[in-house]
């Protein structure tokens, strides 16, 4: 094993002739890409590609919409990476419009390596970078066309080439520019006020700690502030000039404002006493690395990866308190900083490589025995759920016998070899990693597709009922997944509409008042928008005009 002492470096070029990168790459490219398409779209996803659908149909790039209004929700770049994949793979399919997230994780993973890289060895580093890919969260994020993703990676490059740039003694210029650049894209993506904040205290703090608070107020600091609003205001003055402020306004802040309304006490003292064992739980098993840091013992082994680690401390924490203390804060939200949070855990590893006697090593120890011993349970378990068992029902999560059988055997080959080869920290990772993968990406995903509505069969089956030259129209804003599905514009009427020229049209039951719809008509069909097969129905019903 290669022992490294912390050694700032100026690009990504020593960090790319490593082997353990290229494993990295590997074992990500094969976790991430071949299941993209495998899932029906879900949740908001059939929402944002029907965005970037919209944009190229009103051949307008500025403008965010759902069948024609303004989507005040988030400004477009998320958009745009979907436009883009959509049309350089020829599709609208699941893969096409997911694949900018999936690259997104990617992305934020080597860059989480290459920083790590100024503070730990290539194991510690590769440790870091694999807790944020594979954490259950991410991966599930992974497999999303949501801007989260995509977000995360703009947030958090933000934040550690700033930081990269300040200890390894940039250019000031340089340093600030690049991150500037980076939290304009950042704030592109999602909007509201949080880009700018998260950056800003991270590094405010950190400089007071570090007592060099003459760095912030520089020319070189305002001229990254400048590249930060040019960014923006790209995109910002066209949407402006085309819709006006108020439109810009809500669009910008709608999301945000909305987490402060209508606090209920009784839900924000519970949120404050949950929210912290959500994070634990959504980023399983690797959180448990988290306990390490309550061992005196431990604490006493990090004074070489302080710079590190006390940056994402100020960043981890400022950010907490935002969606600790609102009452609707939810995990996602926090996911923003799970790429300078891994560092933390990066550093169990790194301990345990450097040290020479048994306390050094004893967290990541019992870390990987306790992993490989929930492994070896997993496996067992998946092979015990197809036998009935009295008073209990499993179906849900029963696979067909091959899967069973894989899935199974997998999960226990690697549990057992993680056992016997506790000191091997490199080798355990690698286990690690592809044990998460083939659970998520493998059985978790197949019991998803197993239990999800056949949504392409019933589409088929409601275009085989519409004449080939309709005009479909939806009464109201319709449900986001039929009109993707669909795949064709579905302009949306106001439902006190006479109808006119109208002969078959859509709406959902949930959004409007059926009553209000002031022309007979009879129903023709229905279209399924739920998930699961097992979950309560809704649907989209598909009508025509008498």
């Amino acid at each position: 094993m290669e022992f490294v002492q912390p050694t700032f470096r100026s690009a990504f070029s020593n960090s790319i002739r490593e082997k353990t990168f290229w494993i990295l790459v590997l074992l990500l490219t094969l976790a991430l890409f071949p299941r993209l398409g495998i899932l029906t779209m879900r949740g908001e996803e059939t929402r944002r590609a029907l965005v970037a659908f919209e944009m190229q149909y009103f051949d307008d790039y500025i403008t965010p919409r759902e069948q024609g209004e303004l989507f005040q929700s988030n400004p477009p770049l998320s958009s745009w990476l979907m436009l883009g994949s959509t049309l350089v793979f020829g599709n609208n399919d699941p893969f096409a419009v997911r694949f900018p997230s999936a690259v997104a994780v990617l992305l934020t993973s080597l860059l989480i390596y290459a920083y790590a890289r100024n503070f730990f060895s290539c194991v510690g580093a590769f440790a870091s970078a694999l807790a944020f890919a594979t954490n259950g969260e991410i991966m599930i994020m992974s497999q999303k066309a949501e801007p989260e993703a995509v977000y995360i990676f703009f947030l958090s490059a933000s934040l550690m080439l700033w930081h990269w740039g300040y200890e390894g003694k940039w250019p000031a210029v340089a340093t600030w520019i690049s991150a500037g650049v980076m939290v304009g894209f950042a704030s592109l993506c999602k909007g509201g006020l949080q880009p700018l904040a998260y950056f800003c205290a991270s590094v405010f703090f950190y400089l007071l700690y570090a007592r060099n608070m003459r760095y912030l107020f520089t020319l070189p600091m305002l001229v990254g502030l400048s590249c930060t609003i040019a960014v923006v205001a790209a995109w910002m003055l066209p949407y402006i000039s085309l819709h006006g402020i108020a439109e810009a306004k809500a669009l910008w802040l709608n999301d945000t404002a909305s987490r402060f309304h209508s606090w209920n006490m009784m839900h924000f003292f519970k949120h404050l006493g949950s929210y912290p064992f959500e994070i634990l739980g959504s980023i399983l098993p690797w959180s448990l690395l988290l306990f390490a840091y309550l061992l005196p013992s431990f604490r006493s082994r990090l004074q070489l990866y302080k710079p590190a680690l006390m940056f994402a401390l100020f960043a981890c924490g400022f950010a907490f308190l935002t969606v600790w203390i609102p009452p609707g804060g939810q995990t996602r939200y926090f996911a923003t900083l799970y790429p300078l949070l891994t560092l933390f855990m990066g550093a169990v590893a790194e301990v345990a490589i450097v040290s020479v006697d048994a306390k050094g090593k004893a967290p990541w120890l019992r870390f990987t025995f306790l992993v490989a011993a929930i492994f070896i349970l997993i496996s067992l378990a998946i092979a015990l759920l197809p036998f009935k068992i009295p008073r209990f029902t499993f179906e849900r999560w029963i696979l067909p016998l091959p899967q069973t059988i894989f899935y199974s055997i997998s999960l226990f080959l690697l549990g057992i070899s993680m056992m016997k080869n506790l000191q091997k920290v490199q080798g355990n990772l690698c286990a690690m990693g592809l044990a998460l993968v083939i659970f998520n990406l493998g059985y978790f995903m197949d019991v998803k597709v197993q239990r999800s509505e056949k949504t392409v069969e019933e589409m088929a089956r409601i275009k085989s009922q519409l004449p080939p030259d309709v005009n479909l129209v939806s009464i109201g804003i319709t449900n986001h997944k039929f009109t993707y599905y669909y795949g064709k514009f579905v302009k949306a009427l106001p439902v006190d509409s006479s109808g006119e020229g109208v002969t078959y049209f859509c709406f959902d039951p949930c959004l409007i008042d059926v009553g209000k719809i002031t022309f007979p008509w009879k129903q023709v069909d229905t279209f399924s928008i739920t998930r699961d097969f097992m979950d309560q129905k809704r649907y989209v019903v598909l009508a025509k005009k008498q």
